[in-house]
């Protein structure tokens, strides 16, 4: 039995987003929770490159397809986070509730706060830069941009 399954199952599940891959929209939020986790100070091992819908990592698809795969097996029998990995994953599902004064879905909030911080942290883009990028490869999430840097800022991301 994969541990490293068994990890990410407990995690999302601490984060409240579950495991389900059955639409894009479950598989973006699966990707966008690991970032963010891994953000946070969890280290699960998984790089991400820029891709479509933002930080994408293709050894997590593999893992979530294998997941997906050991669905109907129970693979946290016993299992427990430990207390920090419990606290970043809580201070996470805190993270991507979507504030009222932004009218996106779940999934896209939690793929511009992802993508804002990939490209601050990762591609090494100063604020203009970032913004000019996802308003370049994301324009229907660029009026959120502003709000997306206060959050990440309010959660030490930034």
């Amino acid at each position: 039995m994969n541990s490293k399954l068994a990890v990410l199952t407990l995690l999302l599940n601490d984060v409240g987003t579950g495991t389900s891959i059955d639409s894009k929209e479950d598989r973006l939020v699966f990707q966008k929770a690991v970032y963010l986790m891994q953000a946070k100070g969890i280290k699960l091992g998984y790089s991400y490159s820029w891709y479509i819908n933002g930080p994408y990592s293709t050894s997590l698809t593999r893992d979530y397809y294998e997941l997906d795969e050991l669905q109907n097996q129970t693979l946290v029998d016993g299992r427990e986070l430990n207390p920090a990995a419990r606290q970043i994953a809580q201070a996470v599902c805190e993270m991507v509730e979507v504030p009222d004064d932004v009218q996106l879905s779940k999934s896209r909030w939690m793929e511009l706060l992802a993508s804002v911080h990939y490209s601050r942290h990762e591609l090494r883009r100063d604020d203009n830069k970032a913004r000019a990028l996802i308003e370049k490869d994301k324009p229907l999430l660029v009026p959120f941009y502003d709000r997306a840097v206060q959050h990440l800022e309010a959660n030490q991301l930034l």
